[in-house]
């Protein structure tokens, strides 16, 4: 289990997640992204390394309880890779999600974003989302254009709360 902190326009609330990551190591071990969804909801995805898996839970009640792990896509890469811009740490795999909050037509909508091997062998960044609250997820497609010989690592993704827009933040190796 882990304890969240989460600070909402009710106050800050904590939170236990319990979660079980499928190799029984600690949710907080594994890499956890929380988003914040419209009113009192909350979303926790985690790298599963063990299981090589994006898992995703989701809280409907401000945190007081958490719905059962779901996988949003497996993936290639279990935890990290030594690629060249990284050679001496390694670029983690973690995902990075957010919620639609803005009064647009996507309102809700969880997009997640995590690093990847591609059929080239690059590393690269895949995106998937979600219209009914996380409980399906569509097929992890690139986030990226496609470019031979370039890793990408280490993005971010946020979602615009006035316009509904956003897209990972992602540097790659190529414009190093």
């Amino acid at each position: 289990s882990v304890r969240l902190q989460i600070m909402s326009n009710t106050g800050l609330r904590r939170a236990n997640v319990n979660v079980s990551v499928s190799d029984g190591a600690a949710l907080l071990e594994s890499n956890p992204v929380v988003a914040a969804l419209p009113g009192e909801r909350y979303a926790v995805a985690w790298n599963d390394f063990a299981a090589n898996t994006i898992a995703f839970t989701r809280s409907l009640d401000g945190g007081v309880t958490w719905g059962s792990p779901v996988v949003i896509s497996t993936k290639r890469l279990p935890f990290d890779i030594a690629i060249p811009a990284e050679f001496s740490r390694g670029a983690l795999v973690y995902p990075s999600c957010d919620a639609d909050r803005s009064a647009g037509a996507q309102r809700g909508r969880l997009v997640c974003s995590w690093m990847d091997l591609n059929a080239a062998g690059n590393t690269d960044i895949l995106t998937s989302f979600s219209d009914d609250g996380g409980r399906t997820w569509t097929a992890a497609a690139p986030a990226t254009d496609a470019l031979g010989g370039v890793d990408r690592f280490n993005h971010w993704l946020a979602i615009d709360p006035v316009t509904g827009e956003g897209d990972p933040a992602v540097p790659d190796a190529g414009a190093v």
